[in-house]
């Protein structure tokens, strides 16, 4: 394991990192780490991105029209923080981007859109996109939504709002950005990046 210098951040491989580890080095007393090798087995790395001889990957706008273009997704503006919706189709349309060789470029730099807090988990769910790493399948928020591995209600299913989660997916191009912020009523959370840098 790399060790954390000056402030730096560590950089860990999920197949030196065990659960135990993770906790008692990272968790417990809240040192940021970034794992990497956790997602070579998830669907959406396979399907999600373009075949790429570069280091960075660009997603493919295509695939993901197709087969999830019908989807209504909340859109931001990067700069003004102005919201709006519209088709993922539409979102991933030559109206905003353009094809480049194994990339997609931004046409108007100008104003960076994004895509922000979709809900794929919940509304694909038979798609399978990816599988939590073991560092985080301890989720007591999404423990309140969810039913256990056996298909048995958890005992939060007595609650409101039962049709809601915590699991979003973000598209969008480079130099696209989330205003600083505080998630959701301040929890921690993990993020995975299969596409872009």
């Amino acid at each position: 394991m790399s060790q954390n210098k000056h402030g730096e951040i560590d950089v860990v491989s999920a197949t030196e990192l065990s659960l135990h580890d993770f906790q008692s080095n990272y968790l417990d007393v809240k040192i940021p780490v970034i794992i990497i090798d956790c997602m070579k087995d998830w669907r959406c790395c396979r399907e999600w991105v373009l075949e790429s001889s570069g280091e960075t990957q660009s997603p493919d706008l295509d695939f993901l029209s197709k087969h999830f273009g019908s989807s209504v997704v909340p859109v931001v503006d990067s700069e003004t923080g102005e919201k709006t919706t519209m088709t993922l189709s539409e979102f991933c349309s030559d109206i905003y981007w353009e094809r480049a060789s194994r990339e997609y470029i931004w046409k108007d730099p100008a104003r960076l859109l994004y895509l922000k807090d979709w809900h794929f988990a919940k509304e694909h769910k038979q798609y399978c996109a990816y599988k939590t790493p073991c560092y985080f399948r301890d989720d007591w928020l999404n423990d309140w939504f969810e039913k256990d591995e056996r298909g048995v209600s958890n005992s939060f299913s007595d609650l409101p709002d039962r049709d809601a989660d915590y699991k979003f997916c973000y598209l969008g191009p480079a130099g696209s950005k989330t205003r600083l912020h505080t998630d959701v009523i301040r929890s921690n959370s993990w993020s995975a990046q299969i596409a872009g840098f």
